[in-house]
């Protein structure tokens, strides 16, 4: 639903801003700045999972209420 959406993520290391799409995030989990640091974008990536279940169940409940 999102994975097109941007998400901007600031390296602790450098400062540096990183953006990467939502559906990158979950296909590259594991990743690195230019710089070095690790990013483990794992819990991120299972809130944003939640978070669209929960948009979609929102949605669902509209549009039976529509009907």
């Amino acid at each position: 639903m999102f994975d097109e959406k941007s998400v901007s993520l600031t390296c602790t290391q450098c400062s540096q801003q990183i953006t990467k799409t939502i559906g990158w995030l979950k296909q590259n989990p594991d990743f690195a700045c230019d710089c070095g640091q690790s990013f483990e974008a794992h819990k991120l990536i299972r809130r944003l999972e939640q978070g669209e279940k929960s948009v979609g169940k929102f949605v669902a409940g509209l549009r039976k209420r529509g009907k």
